[in-house]
């Protein structure tokens, strides 16, 4: 896949002679890198296409910069990976997982700058990758605040799976607010670079979307705050329930005690215990069980111990 670069992106069978002179934008596999861009990796060891990419970053050089970007897991779909290098003629992605293409195209059909040099392209990639994150952050504080409503409404039954979902949560906002920093990071290192293979202008274009990657990173940090307290919030509810419990055992338990007692001392069936021989001694315990019983409520009741 190759667009030359002449205000906007043209595709490599669109373009004319003219065209085809103009810097361009490639987006090539691993082993489509190493075939047509040899000279390229022969002379500068960008990466090894084995190791796995955990971070976006970006290296300079006095006639080029490269690096990596990763877009973190989110729900079932598969991390957004590739390499990338740049020089005054061409930037070159080289995809290992993830579809830079897909990018590629919408930044065609969407293009918002003037499109003059390979700084230009990247941008607008960079752009499009974090495009949407407004949109998703929102939709996580919704289901925050679904979980925090079912929290506070107690006629609504929660979910077992209630904690694992906010700890999943929680680690998904862990990973964008890594993400969101290092987009952040790898933006400001461009917009500050010495060297004129970027140019003032879109220099500007990248602090600007630094400044954009650090407001999501802020954004996601107090979702993920949000996420810790809800967190606490479900662990002292249950904290709460299992003493409710254990105070509803604790009183019934406190309440039969005397009458444990009183039917553990006749029950010992001594030979000369006058009450088991008395006509009335049955109604007698009888009435004496229930005293207990209504005294024990009144006290209880008055220091509203069964509340």
């Amino acid at each position: 896949m190759k667009y030359f670069i002449d205000g906007t992106l043209v595709a490599e069978d669109a373009a004319t002679e003219l065209q085809r002179t103009k810097p361009y934008v490639a987006v090539v596999s691993a082993e489509e890198y190493f075939d047509k861009y040899k000279e390229l990796a022969d002379k500068i060891r960008l990466f090894d296409v084995d190791d796995i990419i955990r971070h976006s970053k970006v290296y300079i050089t006095a006639n080029s910069f490269y690096g990596t970007v990763q877009k973190p897991q989110r729900g079932e779909l598969e991390d957004k990976t590739c390499f990338f290098y740049a020089d005054k003629n061409r930037l070159i992605f080289v995809e290992k997982e993830g579809n830079v293409s897909d990018y590629i195209l919408k930044i065609v059909d969407e293009q918002i700058i003037e499109a003059k040099t390979p700084p230009d392209v990247l941008f607008m990639f960079l752009d499009e990758l974090i495009d949407t994150e407004g949109i998703n952050l929102d939709k996580l504080q919704d289901e925050l605040d679904e979980r925090e409503a079912k929290l506070i409404n107690k006629n609504v039954e929660i979910d077992t799976d209630f904690d694992h979902g906010l700890h999943t949560r929680r680690h998904e906002l862990m990973e964008l607010t890594r993400h969101y920093k290092q987009i952040a990071n790898l933006c400001i290192l461009l917009a500050e670079c010495p060297y004129d293979i970027i140019e003032d202008e879109t220099g500007k274009l990248f602090r600007y979307l630094s400044e954009r990657a650090e407001r999501l990173n802020g954004d996601a940090r107090d979702l993920q705050e949000y996420a810790i307290q809800l967190r606490e919030l479900y662990e002292s509810d249950i904290t709460n329930k299992q003493n409710k419990i254990m105070k509803t055992l604790t009183i019934v338990t406190t309440i039969f005690m005397p009458l444990t007692l009183l039917t553990g001392w006749y029950g010992m069936n001594f030979k000369y215990m006058p009450e088991l021989g008395h006509e009335y001694g049955y109604f007698a315990v009888i009435v004496i069980a229930m005293l207990i019983l209504t005294v024990e409520l009144i006290i209880y009741n008055k220091n509203r111990w069964m509340d």
